[in-house]
Order: C-alpha cells, then structure tokens, then sequence
C-alpha cells in the first residue's frame, strides 16, 4: 500500500500544540523524522493509533493507515535506523490495545473536555513536502479536541467535519471524484437524517 491522492491524518490537540511550542507548522506532523525529538515515543504510537478511529470521528471507516505511508515515504532511504524505529517499534505498537483505550480516555470521553478547547475540531490543509511525497499529494489535517466526538454526541460534530473536509477535497479534485468517496456518502446520510 502507499499513499493516496488525498490523505486525510487525524491530529490529537497535543502533537498541534507541540508543534506550536517549538514554532513549527502543523504540516511537521508528516515527518517522523522531525516529530521523533519533540514528543515521547508513546505520544508517536497514539497519533498512529488515532488513524484507525475514524469510523469514531467520522462514522465511516478511511482506506486504511495512511500516516504510516507518509511517515515512511518520508524518510530518506539512507536512514535505515528511522525506518526500523517506525516499522519495527511504532508501527507495530500502534494496533495495541492499550493505545486505544489510552486515545478513547484522551479524546473521545466527554470528561476530558474543558473550557480550553471551544472547538470539537479544525481542518487544515497540509502542503506535501517538497522531495518528500509525490507532486500532486494533498493531505487534509483534522485536529481533534478532547471531549466532543464520544459515543453520546459525536454525530453532532461529524455533520460539518466531514463538510469542512469536502470543501478541502473539492480543490483538489472533481466534483464527481468527490462523490465516490465514502466520506461523501457518509455526508448524504447524516444529511438524509
């Protein structure tokens, strides 16, 4: 597998506001290479483990882990040692149990939602790095905020998330490209209801 066209990445609110602190743009989230100083390794395996949640986030599996692929493509073919730290420590970690409980108590449990996040997300378009991905890659980031997207409400918030992504999508492609896509569909239904 490797990536596609257009990639959608779910960002967790701490890997955005780690980015800020070290004055980086969010698109740094893409290159493990720059993300494995500035955060612990379990934070590296919840972001990955946080792609397979997008049925929570959007009511509708994505084909597949594309954060993986984008990681890798990454990384430059002489850098054996990063490429084992992805594909033989994170990447394997990432399907473990534990990640997930640790995401869904982090981000998805309407207890961990504060004052300090008025948004249950925001959408951005990540550019591709030049040399890194293939002309042509998009990718839609969407930061999740702890407390908005659990079992109670989460349909409330997927409505305008997937729209905030459609709109991104339809710069890139065509109408009628957009309209195969599972996501569009999944907006048809949660507009039929």
């Amino acid at each position: 597998m490797s990536v596609t066209k257009d990639n959608i990445v779910l960002i967790p609110y701490w890997i955005q506001e780690t980015l800020q602190r070290h004055q980086l743009p969010l698109s740094t989230c893409l290159d493990i290479g720059k993300l494995k100083p500035l955060l612990p390794f379990n934070d590296l395996v919840t972001f990955l483990a946080l792609q397979e949640q997008f049925e929570n986030v959007l009511g509708t599996k994505y084909i597949g882990n594309c954060l993986t692929w984008i990681w890798s493509d990454l990384i430059p073919n002489d850098n054996s040692a990063l490429k084992d730290y992805l594909w033989k420590q994170i990447n394997p970690l990432s399907e473990d149990q534990s990640f997930e409980i640790d995401i869904k108590s982090r981000l998805f449990n309407s207890d961990a939602r504060t004052s300090q996040y008025q948004n249950a997300f925001i959408t951005y378009d990540l550019p591709a790095y030049a040399g890194g991905l293939a002309s042509g890659q998009n990718n839609v980031g969407v930061v999740i905020y702890p407390g908005f997207f659990t079992v109670e409400n989460s349909k409330e918030y997927q409505l305008p998330l997937i729209r905030e992504i459609l709109k991104l999508l339809y710069v890139y492609q065509s109408s009628h490209e957009v309209a195969k896509t599972p996501l569009y569909k999944r907006y048809l239904e949660l507009l039929a209801n």
